[in-house]
C-alpha cells in the first residue's frame, strides 16, 4: 500500500491511496468485485479502491466479490488517514 497526502484549498487533509487490490480466486468464472466506502470517505465503485482520495479520518472499505453462479464473498478493512502537524526548523546564519 501507498500513500500520496495533499491539502486542498481549504486546508483539509486528504490521501491518495493505493495498493488496495482484492485478490478473489473461484472455480466458477467472475463477474466481479464491487466496493462501498463508509465513514470519513464515502462512496462506491468497480474493481478495486486503488487511487481513491481519502479525506482525513477512519473509513471502512467493504469488498463483495460475485461469481457467475450468483455466490458472493466479502472482506472489510479500515483505512485510517491522519494529519501530522510537522514543525520545520531552519538554521539561520
Amino acid at each position: 500500500m501507498s500513500v500520496l497526502g495533499t491539502l486542498d484549498s481549504l486546508g483539509r487533509c486528504k490521501a491518495i491511496v493505493t495498493g488496495l487490490v482484492p485478490i478473489a480466486t473461484d472455480n466458477c468464472p467472475m463477474l466481479g468485485v464491487n466496493y462501498t466506502l463508509s465513514g470519513a470517505t464515502i462512496g462506491n465503485g468497480i474493481a478495486d479502491a486503488s487511487g481513491t482520495l481519502f479525506m482525513t479520518g477512519i473509513t471502512t472499505v467493504h469488498y463483495i466479490a460475485i461469481d457467475m453462479a450468483g455466490n458472493t464473498d466479502t472482506c472489510s478493512f479500515t483505512v485510517n488517514i491522519k494529519m501530522i502537524n510537522l514543525t520545520v526548523l531552519r538554521h539561520l546564519r
